[in-house]
């Protein structure tokens, strides 16, 4: 089995066939799902819901570059105290 990419440096490098044949997989059912869903926009929604979905979108990705929720993480008291 194979070790780290660091491990394989300088070494020949073999793809495993599963790997490969999953990541084949998922690039053709990621195809067939945007095709499917460029379809059904395109067949059930009127030129302004498709202007505003793709202002939704826009607003979807600044929402994903948004710093991360961290929640703190309570010390074991103040867990204890409040399973009490």
């Amino acid at each position: 089995m194979a070790g780290p990419a660091w491990e394989l440096a300088g070494r020949e490098h073999r793809e495993d066939p599963e790997l490969a044949a999953g990541s084949r997989v998922l690039r053709t059912d990621a195809a067939q799902r945007r095709a499917w869903l460029a379809k059904a926009i395109d067949a059930k929604m009127t030129p302004t819901e498709r202007e505003l979905l793709g202002l939704a979108a826009q607003l979807l990705d600044r929402l994903a570059d948004a710093e991360p929720f961290s929640p703190p993480i309570p010390s074991l008291a103040e867990v204890d105290s409040h399973a009490r």
